[in-house]
């Protein structure tokens, strides 16, 4: 699944890091986006950033063998 919003981006100099905790560029508490991958990996998934601006961040989540 793709999320995508209408802010302004993130950051080029932060990248990626936008998912380590306490790194914000927008005055945040930096943890959001690192609950996010943690919450993510823990279900054998993955959160990636696929775009700076516009943000949009993909999901991947591991299927069952149910």
């Amino acid at each position: 699944a793709e999320v995508q919003d209408e802010g302004p981006g993130v950051p080029r100099e932060l990248g990626n890091r936008v998912f380590e905790r306490a790194v914000s560029g927008r005055n945040s508490t930096g943890i959001g986006l690192a609950v996010a991958r943690d919450l993510a990996e823990a279900d054998g998934g993955r959160l990636e950033l696929l775009s700076l601006r516009p943000p949009v961040f993909a999901l991947f989540l591991a299927r069952g063998d149910d």
